[in-house]
């Protein structure tokens, strides 16, 4: 039986830094968030996107609607609670074998880089995209991940203890764009709005 890949696209944060919504900041013409859900529709079989609740409201809704046919939007409440509840919410929205996990923050993916990684996919773990010795995003975890992030009581768990206990499998990639994070106005200008 063939397996089936999903994605959790995670944009639960209120992005304090960058002071404005990280999942409607464009690049090339389009929302991070559209971008991101455009290239993973070509790849995965399910997305779900995990929205802080303030993202949800009427001035916002244009946006959302450009997605909303090709994900599952889930809100998120309680943007206090961090990102390990974030997770936790798309997780147990998720159906597939194996789940991309990635941050609306980086909308740089592409179809080469997720192929790459569902070829060399860890089977019961965590397969991560490492560039020049760093390891970056999105990662590729497994069912048996997946089950452990529903169950998990703790939802104050770093992401980083969480992962730990998991086996991984690094891919080399020629990408250097898995590891930015567009996290302010200054790394925004510096790596989207000149290309854009």
């Amino acid at each position: 039986m063939k397996n089936t890949f999903g994605a959790i696209i995670l944009s639960g944060g209120k992005s304090e830094r960058m002071n404005y919504p990280k999942a409607f900041l464009e690049i090339d013409g389009v929302t991070f968030l559209q971008k991101l859900a455009n290239t993973y529709n070509k790849e995965v079989s399910e997305i779900v996107v995990v929205l802080n609740q303030e993202l949800s409201e009427s001035k916002w809704e244009k946006k959302i609607e450009a997605i909303d046919k090709t994900c599952k939007i889930v809100l998120n409440h309680h943007s206090d609670k961090g990102k390990f509840y974030s997770l936790q919410l798309g997780a147990k929205n998720i159906s597939s074998d194996y789940c991309f996990i990635q941050n609306v923050d980086n909308p740089f993916v592409n179809s080469f880089l997720l192929g790459q990684m569902i070829k060399n996919k860890n089977l019961n773990g965590i397969t991560i995209p490492v560039y020049n010795r760093k390891s970056g995003h999105p990662i590729l975890v497994s069912k048996k991940v997946l089950k452990k992030i529903s169950s998990t009581e703790d939802t104050n768990i770093h992401l980083k203890d969480f992962y730990s206990t998991f086996s991984k499998k690094f891919i080399e990639v020629e990408d250097e764009s898995v590891l930015l994070n567009i996290n302010t106005p200054e790394i925004y200008e510096k790596h989207v709005a000149v290309k854009s």
